[in-house]
């Protein structure tokens, strides 16, 4: 079979034989052959100067019938509906991700083409990335939220807004546990945590009240004396963390707001850690005032509610994912 590819600028007709030859092989071909009566745009891929290919893109010689070559590229290409209904996207998105090199594709007729195989690849790919288990805090394995909040962005974000704040911030499971490294963390929180006693207590103070109902943040004394902020994480009525802001003091010293430091010697002799180290790593934490306290309260607030929505469409990707999964047997 011959393949013509029609130039309508010069008004001349190419014959590119492919006569059963494979969907690859036939793709190669078609590019080398064509390739210099056809110009790369950014905007709009590979395409004629000044002109394009005819609707008759495909045509064979009179009185032969298309080869199975020809027949299994075509059932291999798909058009911008049918990857929009494969993605449950809109045609905008579909553009918007083939300018910032998302997906790959070419112009037939000044209309975009796409190989379903590599569609399944960038799918699957895509599945891959979701299915890699979140890293581990301190060698020990942390699996209960992975598969709900995608940790290296929750990490990213909660680093932004302790530097915003001013404060520590660290985001755990309900019962405590730490998801992630604590960001921000002050010279004197960093001796408690290197010891096994001072991260089971920091652990009990990053617990919120077991009180399903509760949606605001709540603020209690750690076990140090210091402020922590708590704030419960839901995803579809579900409890999946906490997002906790910490490691600071409200007011001055005159103020009472020093009062903690009375208890660092039961605190070094409980931990095993030398007093007069806690106690010069005590004048690194920071104090708040109630404006800044304010703030906090509601960032940390915002902030949870936005952990809330990103696992909310985590999940509903992971869904749409296995359903496409499942209709092209990925």
């Amino acid at each position: 079979m011959i393949l013509y590819v029609a130039n309508f600028f010069n008004r001349t007709i190419v014959p590119i034989p492919c006569c059963n030859m494979s969907p690859d092989l036939f793709v190669k071909k078609l590019l080398k052959d064509i390739t210099k009566y056809i110009r790369f745009d950014k905007c709009h891929g590979l395409c004629y100067n000044a002109a394009c290919v005819g609707k008759s893109f495909l045509s064979v010689e009179p009185g032969m019938t298309p080869g199975p070559a020809t027949s299994a590229l075509m059932s291999d290409l798909l058009t911008t509906r049918q990857l929009q209904e494969l993605l449950q996207v809109d045609r905008i998105t579909i553009y918007r991700m083939l300018n910032d090199g998302r997906l790959t594709g070419f112009k037939v007729g000044g209309q975009w083409r796409f190989s379903r195989q590599e569609i399944e690849k960038w799918l699957q790919g895509q599945r891959d990335v979701l299915d890699v288990t979140e890293m581990s805090v301190q060698s020990v394995e942390m699996d209960a939220v992975p598969h709900v909040l995608p940790l290296s962005c929750v990490r990213a974000i909660q680093a932004i807004y302790a530097e915003s704040l001013q404060i520590a911030a660290i985001t755990t499971e309900p019962n405590g546990t730490p998801l992630m490294l604590a960001s921000n963390s002050c010279r004197f929180c960093d001796l408690v945590l290197s010891t096994e006693e001072g991260r089971r207590r920091c652990e009990m103070s990053w617990r919120l009240p077991n009180d399903t109902g509760q949606t605001g943040p709540i603020i209690h004394l750690c076990h140090a004396g210091l402020q922590c902020i708590g704030v419960p994480i839901r995803v579809n009525d579900e409890w999946v963390g906490n997002s906790i802001g910490c490691q600071f003091v409200v007011g001055e010293a005159d103020d009472n707001g020093m009062a903690w430091l009375r208890g660092l010697p039961v605190l070094a002799f409980d931990l095993g850690l030398v007093e007069s180290e806690l106690r010069a790593a005590a004048e690194g934490v920071r104090s708040l005032t109630k404006e800044q306290l304010s703030r906090a309260f509601k960032l940390l607030q915002q902030v949870a509610d936005t952990f809330s929505e990103i696992g909310q469409e985590r999940l509903k990707l992971l869904d749409r994912l296995q359903r496409i999964a499942e209709i092209t047997n990925v």
